[in-house]
């Protein structure tokens, strides 16, 4: 039985949309327009300088998705599947871990049936936490990757093991639910009881701010990156794993992934400031 599903908790990796945009890219994708007016040129040329920046970070991102999803494994998939058992064990997680193709798909039901199309596709994998409730009525969470990209589950317990650590590592999974917000709720911040006409501290700094909201999303990823590659080095040095293992390949297309949340998070930025621009030249 499936608990709520909350698509914001999904950590993807390559999701596409029917406009071919990635998840790590599509909040600053759309970028505002700025006609011209006499009396606010600088107004409008901020405009465009950051809808430039915007489209080279939506280019920049497609380029590093693409570099992750075509890049080699570095590992046979046998040898990524014992990796992951080990990090689930030593770590005793209470997850369901699930390599994804179109035959298996449907497996948890018509309500996650379309959320994993795109890992079966090979284009995304996620973990989500307290997921399925068993036959006993145990909640479990869920982490699944391609079966044709077996290495991308190590990272995804590498989340599960952050959240299965509470406090602030659980707090910085959350906040990735509300970041979409950020543009709209420092607007509004910036109206209770500041003078429209004047700068101020949130105006200045719409985009540092903007860039901090998504910060603990950018850390939490990096150190879920971290935990799979430290489990694969040790299972290497235990003498866990038959044929070859090319580490650096594993760190390398986590590092693609990682740089498409860290431009995620300068979009982020840049469309926070861009909200300021665009009532700016509206009140203009």
């Amino acid at each position: 039985m499936l608990n709520s599903v909350r698509e914001n908790e999904y950590r993807n990796y390559y999701r596409t949309d029917s406009a071919g945009r990635t998840a790590a890219n599509r909040m600053f994708s759309n970028t505002p327009s700025y006609p011209a007016a006499p009396d606010t040129d600088k107004t409008v040329l901020s405009g465009l300088l950051l809808a430039l920046v915007s489209l080279t970070l939506n280019k920049v991102s497609g380029w590093c998705g693409n570099k992750l999803m075509a890049g080699k494994e570095f590992t046979s998939a046998e040898n990524s599947k014992k990796i992951a058992g080990e990090m689930a064990k030593n770590n005793k997680l209470n997850v369901i871990t699930d390599y994804i193709d179109h035959a298996n798909k449907g497996k948890y039901g018509a309500e996650l049936a379309q959320t994993l199309e795109p890992v079966a596709n090979g284009q995304n994998a996620f973990f989500m936490d307290k997921a399925l409730r068993n036959a006993s009525g145990e909640i479990k969470g869920l982490a699944v990757a391609p079966k044709s990209k077996p290495s991308l589950m190590l990272h995804e317990l590498g989340h599960a093991i952050n959240a299965s650590k509470g406090g602030l590592l659980k707090f910085m999974q959350k906040t990735r639910g509300f970041v979409s917000y950020i543009p709209t709720a420092l607007l509004l911040l910036n109206g209770v009881k500041n003078d429209p006409d004047k700068s101020n501290f949130i105006e200045r700094n719409a985009g540092k701010l903007g860039f901090l909201a998504f910060l603990p999303t950018i850390l939490e990823e990096g150190l879920a990156s971290i935990r799979g590659v430290n489990a694969a080095k040790a299972a290497e040095k235990a003498g866990q794993l038959a044929g070859g293992v090319k580490l650096d390949v594993l760190k390398r297309n986590y590092f693609f992934a990682w740089m498409t949340y860290l431009l995620s998070g300068i979009g982020l930025g840049i469309a926070a400031r861009q909200a300021f621009l665009e009532k700016k030249h509206k009140n203009s």
